[in-house]
């Protein structure tokens, strides 16, 4: 931001009002800042602080140092316009320091090494214009009248002292040719227009067109330890936080060496330890320590030491890396390091640059959401006046010219294409190369296609200039540095290491292409990457939005790959996190294509994934040939068929599950015990696979055995179970069994903890009712155990049913949908005269396939 004369007086009126707004701060401001002075600082001023303090939250949470900085800063901004509110400020300001000894609130606390200083300041003011003769007079009054007074003073006041001795020094300077132009600093060294790479901290003399963002950033790091800068891709952050803000600080009125170090970071894929690395420099500290302090939160203890005058500025760019290239485990630990809650004169301030369509993923953090809310400063796109001073001025400050058509035609390109700024730069660079005599002119914009154009005529010229097989390699380069998010299906660029290139192709061929790739700005080389040189390439060059376009498979898988070999890693390696058939089968894939050499980390992922695989299929084999012999010793254990018995319908129907190697423990015989009479038990063993054979074996047989004396249903449990208690092992099982006397249609059962049987009854053909009864123990369980025995009279064409299942479910429960299931079928399918084995098989259709069931009916013939 450009100072004027007036910036003085504004220093020494925020000086003057500090203290008042501060008294006023905790209630009553209004009145405080109306009374001040007696009321001599004129409605203007005392509205305009009003405002200004609003703004910054009432000043409740700034020191006064800090909101005498701000003040300052802001009103020497305010009375720089040309318009009525500023002279009437201007007038305001006047006023109330002839009315107000205000010198003397500057300086009652100046220490001698500022007072020397100001000494030095005061022999120059007699030469200034009449307008600040006033002030003069104030200056040298004050010193006289307090040398007496002066004593020793705090350092923090010391710290406000000496930027206004720098900042009058700064006035004076400008104030002794006021009228003369600023001479041109000519820059021959490069081209002054950065292309697709964008402005770094070295271009601040070549940055022009965002006064009012740079001046807002300087604000913001005033009041605040924390701002969020968010625009779209192509906005110009980046350039804004390099560029633009070492110019904002080398312009402040403060000693920009001194008090602000700059530290530039962005997401990689170790990015805890590439933050470490970078604060470890800056500081001057061991690279564990600070590691240890950003994984456990303890960042705040190595700072604090530092001098307030002495603030570190990390400026975190493409911060949505975090969301694309990061475990959550990682952004966690940058978040809560770099954006925890500070006092706004903590000497650590954080600058976060993220792209606008990332915020949404933002706000779900909680800290990065406080930061969005508190300080956010937007970058949007460049007003006319602003794309005039970035296209004339860089080329004026190097001793250049260029025409009026052409500053006309990229200002209607910028227009038309508001997201075009590495467009612009790219085709100004372009220009440049071609400029005769040192102008750029319009013709050799339209010849290299305008800005939309250049980027192709570029590009596309160095991959025409390669042989077929270096064309490949470039394309396989180029993608490479792609990442589309497979969650977000957004874009990003992606630096690759250097080492992981091997695989493109011999040395030599790779470093002959990247040569050729970075001559056309198409990559930027690092001593340890390669990327692309912006993300605008990837929509803004043809050719290589159609191969991302072709590749978005492979692209995507290698995204999906290196988030979960991340989470693997970061998470203890654990079996459960790596990748199955699927993944593997997009992995062996990738290495055949060959379109990128896998990171260790990587390489490791997919080789315990490989052997994960094998060992999974070796399981599988083991687990079908175990499946073979139990399916085979079940259907031998089964009965082969049923009894007949005249009067008496059968049905019975058994399905092996899905899980427990597909052979469970359900299990039914039917037993004809007399030529009238017919024995029926159906039981569930627990447990499932090959272990439960030995034991629904034993049972058949025993229930088998026990029939011979026709024991009542009752009597018959009671054996088993006494039977079971006798092995050591824990053994249950449950069991349902009814002895049917035909001729009578006398139905005796018992139950040991069986789910129920059901019985429809054709006089009430539209409901299925359970048999009603106590139930005994689980066999095996308790060698006391008793099982009632109950009664319930069958008439003729009456149905039972019984079956297994889950005994979880309360198949006689209303509520539960496989009950109404099974009895609904039941029920249509006997009322309707569906014969017995299709309501069977109906019936079936009805339960879980993830275990095994039998179902048993019985019909009483009419």
């Amino acid at each position: 931001m450009r100072t004027t004369p007036v910036a003085t007086l504004a220093a020494m009126a925020a000086a003057a009002v500090a203290p008042v707004v501060m008294a006023g701060a905790d209630g009553g401001l209004v009145t405080a800042l109306a009374g001040m002075g007696g009321g001599v600082g004129g409605n203007y001023l005392t509205s305009w602080l009003y405002a200004t303090v609003q703004r910054m939250g009432g000043g409740r949470d700034l020191t006064e140092a800090v909101l005498r900085d701000v003040i300052a800063d802001e009103l020497s901004a305010a009375v720089q316009r040309e318009d009525d509110r500023s002279l009437a400020l201007r007038a305001d300001v006047a006023q109330m320091l002839e009315g107000l000894d205000a010198v003397h609130i500057v300086l009652e606390d100046a220490a001698d090494d500022c007072r020397q200083a100001l000494v030095t300041v005061l022999s120059r003011v007699d030469q200034l214009p009449g307008q600040l003769q006033t002030v003069a007079a104030q200056l040298e009054g004050s010193l006289q009248r307090l040398r007496a007074e002066w004593t020793q003073e705090s350092r923090q006041t010391r710290r406000i002292l000496h930027r206004l001795v720098e900042q009058s020094d700064a006035q004076l300077a400008l104030l002794r040719d006021a009228t003369a132009p600023p001479p041109v600093q000519y820059v021959t060294c490069r081209a002054p227009y950065p292309g697709l790479a964008g402005f770094h901290d070295g271009d601040s003399g070549l940055f022009f067109g965002r006064d009012d963002l740079i001046a807002t950033l300087r604000t913001r790091l005033l009041v605040s330890c924390t701002c969020v800068v968010t625009g779209e891709s192509g906005s110009g952050k980046s350039s804004l936080l390099r560029a633009g803000l070492s110019k904002g600080l080398a312009t402040s009125p403060y000693d920009a060496q001194r008090r602000w170090q700059l530290l530039y970071w962005a997401a990689g894929d170790t990015p805890v330890e590439d933050l470490a690395d970078r604060l470890a420099d800056a500081l001057a500290l061991p690279h564990r320590r600070v590691a240890e302090a950003i994984g456990t939160g303890r960042l705040a203890s190595l700072l604090a030491d530092r001098p307030f005058d002495q603030r570190l500025v990390i400026v975190a760019d493409q911060f949505e890396r975090l969301f694309t290239r990061c475990t959550a485990e990682d952004r966690a630990r940058i978040v809560a390091a770099l954006l925890w809650r500070r006092a706004p004169d903590h000497p650590m301030v954080v600058i976060v640059s993220v792209r606008a369509d990332f915020l949404a993923y933002c706000v779900a953090d909680p800290l990065l959401a406080g930061a969005l809310e508190d300080q956010q400063l937007v970058v949007g796109p460049m007003r006319t006046p602003d794309v005039r001073a970035a296209v004339e001025l860089p080329a004026r400050a190097v001793g250049g010219d260029i025409e009026r058509a052409l500053v006309d035609q990229i200002i209607t390109d910028a227009v038309r294409w508001p997201r075009s700024l590495p467009l612009m730069a790219h085709a100004l660079r372009e220009v440049w190369k071609r400029r005769s005599d040192g102008t750029m002119r319009f013709d050799d914009y339209r010849a290299i296609g305008g800005m939309a154009g250049a980027i192709s005529s570029t590009a596309d010229a160095v991959l025409e200039a390669l042989r077929d097989d270096e064309r490949v390699l470039a394309r396989r380069l180029i993608t490479g540095c792609v990442d589309i998010d497979p969650d977000r299906a957004t874009h990003t660029s992606r630096p690759i290491p250097l080492g992981h290139l091997t695989s493109l192709g011999s040395p030599e061929d790779v470093h002959a292409v990247m040569e050729q790739l970075r001559s056309a700005a198409v990559i930027s080389l690092t001593a340890h990457h390669v990327e692309l040189t912006h993300e605008a390439l990837i929509t803004a060059w043809p050719t290589l939005a159609r191969w991302v376009t072709e590749d978005e498979a492979s692209i995507k898988a290698r995204s999906r790959l290196r988030r979960a070999a991340r989470e693997w890693d970061g998470r203890g390696r654990h079996a459960e996190l790596l990748y199955g058939p699927i993944g593997m089968a997009e992995v062996e894939t990738l290495l055949r294509e060959g379109s990128s050499q896998l990171a260790p980390v990587e390489e490791a992922f997919a080789e315990e994934s490989r052997a994960a695989l094998a060992r999974a299929a070796g399981q599988r084999e083991a687990a079908e040939a175990q499946n073979r012999v139990a399916r085979t010793v079940q259907r031998a254990l089964l009965p082969a068929t049923l009894p007949t018995i005249h009067g008496v319908s059968l049905a019975v129907t058994y399905a092996p599950g899905s899980m427990h190697s597909e052979v469970g423990g359900d299990w039914y015989e039917l037993i004809a015990t007399s030529p009238d009479e017919l024995l029926l038990v159906v039981g569930d063993v627990a447990g499932s696979g090959l272990a439960a054979i030995p034991l629904m074996a034993q049972l058949r047989i025993a229930t088998r055995a026990y029939a011979v004396d026709n024991p009542p249903p009752d009597e018959l449990l009671h054996h088993l179970n006494r039977y079971l208690t006798r092995f050591p092992e824990d053994r249950d099982a449950t069991a349902f069994a009814a002895s049917l006397s035909v001729g009578s249609g006398r139905l005796r059962w018992s139950s040991a903890a069986h789910l129920d049987a059901f019985v429809w009854n054709p006089a009430e053909p539209d409901r299925t009712v359970a048999l009603a009864g106590a139930k005994g123990p689980a066999l095996g369980g308790d060698v006391t155990g008793r099982y009632p025995l109950h009664v319930h009279d069958l008439t003729a064409g009456t149905r039972l049913l019984i079956f297994t299942g889950d005994q979880a479910l309360d198949l006689g429960e209303p509520h539960c949908p496989t009950s109404v299931g099974v009895l609904d079928r039941f029920t249509a399918g006997s009322s309707s005269g569906t014969d017995l084995m299709a309501t069977v098989e109906s019936v079936m259709h009805t339960f879980s396939y993830e275990e095994d069931r039998c179902v048993v009916a019985l019909e009483l013939e009419r």
